[in-house]
């Protein structure tokens, strides 16, 4: 649960990928928490939120200024079958957005 933390909420882009890359990479299990698909879960929140970021700032490592608008503030993941799911996304400013992930 920590590395979701630091995925899903720090502004750095350089800590956030390393932690989605330890979600992806670790293959652990704790409860109901599956690190795996917290990872692919986590992966589509930043990719959506640097959509809304300064690119040349990402690029380069800075701690680009997440405006209010474009943060995800919530997500709801419905399980399609056995490796699949529809994340819905609620985006500040845009309204819902729809992901499948597949694992």
């Amino acid at each position: 649960m920590p590395l979701h933390t630091v995925a899903s909420r720090c502004r750095n882009p350089r800590i956030r990928r390393r932690a989605v890359q330890l979600l992806l990479e670790c293959s652990r299990r704790e409860g109901i928490w599956d690190s795996l698909i917290t990872g692919k879960v986590v992966a589509q929140t930043v990719e959506l939120e640097e959509e809304f970021m300064d690119p040349a700032a990402v690029q380069q490592d800075q701690d680009p200024e997440l405006k209010e608008q474009g943060r995800v503030w919530n997500t709801k993941i419905e399980l399609q079958g056995e490796r699949s799911a529809l994340i819905r996304f609620q985006v500040v400013g845009r309204g819902e957005v729809q992901k499948l992930i597949r694992w």
